[in-house]
């Protein structure tokens, strides 16, 4: 007797025929999330499905294996964040039963969040990524659901940038010359010079030599 089989009649059925009390109807609409356990569903998920399938919390995994930025915290943050939204939308399902119609539905669950079409574009960008590596790495031979995919009017809701006229940054910049606090510093630094933020919000102030002979470029 295999293991599916001894999991039925141990735990499964005496679950299902306690669940039911005698109810042939009960018995027969009964689901095993009504009867088992979260822990005990995922053992007979596991028995039904093989011990070897991969899940969608298996691909991620897959991905940083050998991906070189699996090390960059910033990059690691948004590509889970973007991964997560798909798990959650689809459930830890296996990657080979990932599909067009996912990727679809996603996108109009994003677009019904209020995400901007740049913005479900980056996140497609990073899962079609994960899906592509993972499918790889599993030797899976499936096409990603997620490649060429269309987002209807990408682009459209594109805002412009508003760029502050010369009098309301001088009003910025001087609200912020009496602002001693990290954040206001670190911004008027931002106005002042252009530079970005990851260029010096890291620096110790043995990093910084205001006696050093420095020319401003035109």
């Amino acid at each position: 007797m295999g293991s599916h089989d001894l999991f039925l009649e141990h735990v499964i059925d005496p679950r299902w025929e306690k669940y039911a009390r005698g109810d042939i109807d009960r018995y027969n609409e009964a689901e095993p999330e009504d009867f088992l356990s979260p822990l005990e569903q995922e053992v007979f998920k596991i028995i039904k499905e093989g011990a070897d399938v991969v899940r969608l919390a298996d691909a991620i995994k897959l991905y940083w294996k050998t991906h070189k930025k699996a090390g960059d915290p910033d990059f690691v943050v948004a590509v889970e964040r973007d991964w997560n939204k798909l798990v959650t939308h689809t459930g830890d399902i296996p990657l080979r039963d990932l599909n067009r119609e996912h990727a679809r539905t996603l996108i109009d669950c994003l677009a019904a969040a209020g995400d901007k079409t740049t913005s479900i574009r980056r996140s497609l960008n990073h899962i079609k990524a994960v899906v592509s590596a993972a499918l790889r790495e599993a030797e899976l031979a499936k096409v990603n659901p997620f490649s060429a995919l269309q987002i209807a009017n990408e682009g459209q809701d594109a805002e412009a940038a508003v760029v502050p006229n010369r009098k309301t940054l001088e009003g910025i910049a001087k609200t912020l010359r009496d602002d001693i606090t990290p954040v206001g510093i670190l911004s008027l630094i931002l106005m002042e010079t252009g530079t970005q933020i990851g260029e010096f919000s890291g620096m110790k102030v043995s990093d910084v030599f205001l006696d050093a002979q420095y020319r401003m470029s035109a």
